[in-house]
């Protein structure tokens, strides 16, 4: 998997300047050439700076020149951490054990933009009862989203970490979206929801269908509430979309919070008795707990996907494609 570096290096905005660059700039000050460009010196002075030493916990001088406000100069560099012999660095074993995987929520929003345009915009043959779960079936795997870890530098795992990269058979194991930890493949049920409801697909047609996919790879088993309630949500979304509400950030972590979901109560897992409603995110604490055991990427923590479905090519009943414009 592909993976996005994690650069623990200060960087500094603006301009850098030697030594000598800003020795030059202190004596044109201190002779009063540049006293009308507003230029104020602070820092060492001229005589010291011949023979500078570097600051205490500092690798470079601590030369400071402000111009107009906005400090320039060499930065004050922290100290290397990393143990000299082996390469450790102790800040490395201060990451939990668990990690939730990165924030995708702005690569998501982006994505069902995208999506929305491109479904709304497929020809009627591509739509409805029946053509609607073939146009499914033939671009399933294609409509994926995959997000793109976050490594540390030596290539270990940052986002996500632990059992939330690894749950089982099951990698990559969580995301974050909206400020929620949940389960990776919530996102691409978000999106399977979305795509039936844009496509015209009933509701119940559209269930039914997830449920013989599953049942065809992974054997018979009911769908999770965790991915029923999400195709509600994705559903929802395509629907609020449909009626002119934009999507945004907000509007994603609202309906992602508020998306409710009612289960059947079952005895064996067979006999029902009643119905069960809870919010997609209790649901995903009830049926997928280790999730709750992930602790929040730590900043900087946005990705994207390294999967993107929403920009394949898609194929139509006809064989020709519907291919994504750049």
């Amino acid at each position: 998997m592909r993976a996005r570096k994690f650069d623990r290096k200060a960087t500094l905005s603006g301009l850098t300047l030697s030594a000598m660059e800003a020795l030059l700039l202190v004596s044109l000050s201190a002779a009063g050439v540049m006293a009308q460009d507003g230029v104020e010196v602070t820092g060492r002075s001229p005589s010291e700076l011949t023979a500078a030493q570097p600051l205490p916990g500092t690798q470079t001088g601590g030369i400071e020149i402000r111009v107009g406000g906005t400090t320039v100069g060499q930065p004050a560099q922290p100290d290397d951490p990393r143990d000299a012999q082996t390469g450790d660095d102790p800040r490395d074993e201060q990451l939990p054990e668990n990690i939730c995987g990165p924030d995708v929520t702005a690569a998501y929003v982006e994505a069902l933009n995208r999506a929305f345009e491109r479904l709304k915009n497929l020809p009627d043959s591509e739509k409805g009862t029946y053509d609607g779960p073939f146009f499914m079936d033939r671009n399933g795997t294609n409509i994926d989203l995959v997000a793109d870890d976050i490594d540390l530098e030596d290539g270990s795992d940052r986002c996500p970490r632990g059992i939330c990269k690894r749950y089982g058979n099951i990698q990559p194991a969580t995301v974050t979206i909206g400020g929620h930890c949940v389960p990776a493949h919530v996102s691409n049920d978000i999106l399977f929801g979305f795509e039936a409801y844009m496509l015209d697909i009933p509701w119940a047609v559209a269930v039914l269908g997830a449920q013989y996919a599953e049942t065809a790879s992974y054997g018979w088993h009911m769908e999770p509430p965790t991915s029923v309630g999400s195709y509600a949500l994705g559903w929802g979304l395509a629907k609020s979309m449909s009626g002119g509400e934009p999507m945004s950030e907000a509007t994603l972590k609202d309906q992602l919070e508020s998306t409710t979901h009612a289960e059947a109560k079952r005895i064996g897992g067979i006999f029902a008795y009643g119905a069960e409603e809870l919010t997609l995110l209790e649901w995903v604490a009830r049926v997928e707990p280790y999730v709750l055991q992930c602790a929040p990427c730590p900043e900087p923590c946005e990705s994207g996907f390294f999967k993107d479905g929403t920009k394949s090519d898609w194929t139509l009943s006809d064989g020709s494609k519907a291919v994504h414009q750049q």
